[in-house]
């Protein structure tokens, strides 16, 4: 991680908050990642109760943290083309009544700016993108082109933060005793590969154009089949068609698709030798479970938007190629093609591969 610029005197030296709300809408990968931030704050400030607001599509990440007391869910609050009224008169009167002393908002949106000033919260730190976050008493303007975490590392250093771990997720008990049955009944054994070909499906977005190909992920499968390991498809049931379309040609995988919750996915990559997944929440989830991963992007940035882990490895199309998110890079000339194709299966195995065995000689 970049090292963060110089912290400033906090402005609770001398008072130190009780209270603190970390408010991260949406999404799953957002949210893990935002466990680095409130580690941070938790390591600061030891005895403040922490309040982590997200929606309960994204409550997993965090609902088992050590360092966090409360989940609160916020809805829709804060996502982009959604209907937010409700939300905020639902959540408005409840930050309130809890009486936060600091609330710090890692998102670019404007409404939970304003929803914060309006309940009163004395001290609230966040992004002012584009004029957006002109309500916080604390601003911080992203800089262009910097990785989320290391934002997330700046808006920390303006309240006399100066470091950030790596994001972590704990599954807890009921994630443990899920991963162990759903191995247990299906006769399944280490070492375990883990690949999830789906991904790009979230409450704020949809983007299906994020996924590498089947043919690709069925050539790494071979890979990790040939090297020793049981390999399993994960992903959630919007996920299907694509996991559905990796085993249709990898016979020698187990299909684990909607068999397991987000805690009990992360149990599940704790236990793993390797994790491989494309640009998504999943693939934050099993670098910050601990487990070597490897993450395909192709419309989206890695510089911007990588997970972060112990052992990360990141393939990506060219980003003289990379057009966005409308699935397709610009070629040389004068056509487009898939950006699927600028990647080769053959450097996704290796990559892998790599990680498998990394993950190997760390299983006890």
């Amino acid at each position: 991680m970049k090292a963060a610029p110089p912290s400033k005197p906090s402005r609770f030296s001398a008072n130190p908050p009780q209270r603190i709300l970390v408010l991260k809408p949406c999404c799953l990968g957002d949210l893990v990642q935002t466990t680095a931030l409130i580690a941070a704050i938790h390591d600061r400030w030891p005895a403040a109760s922490i309040i982590v607001g997200t929606g309960r599509w994204s409550t997993p990440a965090v609902a088992h943290h050590p360092a966090v007391g409360r989940v609160l869910d916020v809805g829709t609050l804060g996502l982009r083309g959604k209907r937010q009224l409700g939300d905020v008169v639902r959540v408005w009167p409840v930050l309130r009544r809890c009486h936060f002393d600091l609330a710090i908002v890692p998102d670019r949106s404007p409404v939970p700016a304003l929803l914060l000033g309006l309940a009163g919260i004395p001290v609230r730190a966040g992004y002012d993108s584009g004029g957006r976050g002109r309500c916080y008493s604390i601003r911080v303007r992203p800089q262009p082109g910097l990785h989320e975490l290391d934002q997330a590392q700046r808006l920390l250093a303006a309240l006399g933060i100066a470091a950030m771990p790596l994001p972590r997720v704990f599954p807890g008990q009921p994630g443990a005793d899920e991963a162990r049955a759903l191995l247990t009944a299906l006769g399944i054994s280490p070492p375990l590969a883990l690949l999830a070909p789906g991904g790009g499906d979230n409450p704020g977005t949809a983007m299906p154009s994020k996924r590498w190909s089947a043919n690709g992920f069925a050539a790494v499968a071979a890979a990790l089949h040939a090297a020793g390991a049981t390999v399993a498809l994960v992903g959630a049931e919007s996920d299907r068609a694509a996991t559905a379309a990796v085993a249709a040609t990898a016979p020698a995988v187990r299909d684990l698709t909607a068999r397991t919750s987000v805690s009990g996915l992360a149990a599940l990559a704790g236990q793993a030798s390797v994790f491989v997944a494309n640009d998504s929440g999943v693939a934050h989830l099993a670098a910050a479970a601990g487990c070597p991963t490897v993450a395909i992007f192709g419309p989206t940035s890695p510089g911007l938007y990588a997970p972060r882990g112990d052992w990360v490895r990141i393939l990506a199309a060219p980003a003289e190629l990379r057009t966005g998110g409308d699935g397709s890079v610009r070629s040389p000339y004068t056509f487009r093609q898939p950006w699927q194709d600028s990647i080769e299966p053959a450097a996704v195995a290796d990559a892998a591969l790599d990680g498998f065995h990394v993950g190997l000689r760390a299983t006890p």
